[in-house]
């Protein structure tokens, strides 16, 4: 459950993954990758100094906004933990998305996302959302990562085993 702390919401979404850590980092190791994971997210692009510049497309209900963004990569220790940083500047909006791997056996992983999103003037904007929107983003995030890391594992198996018939 979200919380709304001196106007920081906090959410927190955790997955099971049947692949390996390394499968999971694959999926998170990037900015890009991150952003390939938030359906709101287009236009991606890679700047020269490593920062990612994108636009974001926020819905809820009624209300809808288009915003550029810039994100940052701002620690990461492969293959148990990365944190990125997205900053929305026309809203005053930035987002803090921090992914924990943690290796359960070699063919599963726990994945944990902790979101902390200080939304600015979009916080007044959609402030009966407000909460439920981070909580939606966490959870997505958890999800698509944890589901694309599962299929991505399944396939390269079923490809060895494949290889590996006479």
């Amino acid at each position: 459950m979200a919380s709304l702390r001196s106007a920081v919401i906090h959410e927190e979404a955790s997955a099971r993954v049947a692949a390996p850590i390394d499968a999971v980092w694959a999926q998170i190791s990037t900015l890009e990758r991150v952003l390939a994971h938030v359906s709101e997210a287009s236009d991606v692009v890679l700047e020269a100094d490593g920062r990612v510049r994108f636009r974001a497309r926020l819905r809820w209900g009624p209300f809808g906004y288009a915003l550029a963004g810039v994100g940052v990569i701002t620690e990461m220790r492969a293959p148990a933990e990365l944190r990125c940083e997205l900053r929305m500047p026309a809203a005053g909006a930035t987002v803090v998305d921090r992914f924990e791997l943690t290796e359960v056996s070699g063919s599963e992983t726990s994945l944990r996302v902790v979101v902390d999103a200080q939304l600015g003037q979009l916080a007044r904007r959609i402030s009966g959302v407000a909460v439920d929107a981070v909580e939606v983003h966490a959870r997505r995030l958890a999800a698509n990562a944890a589901g694309r890391a599962e299929r991505h594992w399944q396939a390269e198996q079923r490809l060895r085993n494949r290889k590996a018939e006479p």
